[in-house]
């Protein structure tokens, strides 16, 4: 079985954010990741292609404390005892290429995946990291909020990506005992993404 894990022990987590010209509507999301409740360590890395994607400037601006690390590849832009903020030129503009680049460069007992164009709800990580532990599941799967300003874009993804998807693996899980997975918000033990 899955060993389960203490939330108690508040386990370091690495959240990749892989981006592409979001702008300055990625502070955003950057700043509900620094918010969430989970009281143990997070590492947020906001995975670009290159210094040129339009996000880096914005994020450049709103986080002070930059320091260049890994021969230029990765940029401190906050870090405190418990949350930092780096930006990491990928070389990739493929969202996978992004999360592979990720995944072989950094380590940590669970990683969580947020597009960058999604807010993370304050309790994100921490309830996805109890369920985690009460289930002894591999992944969890999330709920998120989109950045749009909009009603009508808001209502378009929650009824695409909340009530299809849970319409659609109500019924994949009664006929072949399995779910789509959409990847765009979940939380999961580190080996799992290694596996073969």
């Amino acid at each position: 079985g899955v060993a389960k894990v203490s939330v108690r022990r508040q386990p370091r987590v690495a959240v990749l954010v892989p981006s592409h010209h979001e702008g300055a509507a990625l502070i955003d999301t950057v700043r509900t990741l620094i918010g969430q409740d989970y009281a143990g360590p997070v590492s947020i890395y906001v995975l670009v292609e290159s210094a040129k994607d339009s996000s880096v400037d914005a994020l450049r601006g709103a986080f002070s404390g930059r320091r260049v690390e890994d021969a230029g590849a990765c940029e401190v832009l906050l870090e405190t005892p418990l949350r930092e903020v780096r930006l990491v030129t990928t070389g990739h503009r493929g969202k996978h290429a992004k999360l592979n680049f990720a995944l072989d460069r950094f380590s940590a007992e669970f990683f969580a995946l947020l597009d960058a164009d999604h807010r993370a709800v304050g309790t994100w990580l921490s309830s996805a990291l109890t369920t985690l532990e009460l289930t002894g599941a591999a992944v969890v799967q999330c709920r998120k909020m989109p950045l749009t300003t909009g009603r009508l874009g808001q209502v378009w993804d929650a009824l695409l990506s909340h009530t299809a998807f849970e319409l659609l693996n109500r019924a994949q899980w009664a006929l072949f005992g399995h779910v789509y997975f959409t990847g765009s918000t979940a939380v999961f033990r580190a080996g799992t993404l290694k596996t073969t």
